[in-house]
């Protein structure tokens, strides 16, 4: 019998004991929550979660090249960043990253293009800034491309006005 008391109020401490220990997770990563919405008081969108993240079809106008040029964007909730766009048959996808800088998302990406024989000829390197609208649906903001040869010197450079607009999930039915 006693035994089974012992058993008992083991258990029973045990399950105080891991309570707790849920509960000062929760209590620590509230106060995580808190700080971010405190330090995030100046952004002038609602929703504080507001982020780039997610595909985007974009349209470029630069001051050289002109166009307007199609690319699409892929922001990952981690800082990741993909592009494309109808380049070479021997152009990769861009890779980068993207960071916020105040009430806007600032990224770059390089991809590189290669030839027949697998040689890199150059590298094209993206950077420029997203500025969301109040609804989340479009962004717009500067960008610059500079393409280098493989030995850094540069071969080209432009700049211009990058728009993007989410691509909507459309319901089968």
């Amino acid at each position: 019998m006693k035994s089974q008391k012992l058993i008992t109020l083991l258990f029973a401490l045990i399950l105080t004991a891991l309570s707790s220990g849920a509960t000062l997770a929760q209590t620590e990563t509230e106060a995580v929550t808190s700080r971010a919405a405190v330090a995030n008081d100046s952004f002038p969108f609602p929703d504080r979660r507001a982020l780039p993240t997610g595909a985007w079809d974009v349209t470029i106008n630069t001051a050289i090249q002109g166009g307007p040029f199609k690319a699409l964007y892929t922001f990952t909730g981690d800082g990741v960043m993909l592009a494309d766009e109808p380049g070479g048959a021997f152009e990769t996808t861009g890779h980068g990253n993207w960071v916020r800088n105040g009430n806007r998302f600032d990224y770059t990406f390089i991809a590189y293009i290669g030839s027949a024989n697998s040689a890199l000829t150059a590298i094209i390197k993206v950077s420029g800034s997203v500025n969301l609208a109040a609804d989340l649906k479009s962004w717009e903001g500067p960008g610059k491309l500079t393409v280098t040869a493989p030995n850094g010197a540069v071969l080209f450079q432009d700049q211009g006005t990058f728009k993007g607009a989410r691509i909507a999930v459309e319901p089968l039915n």
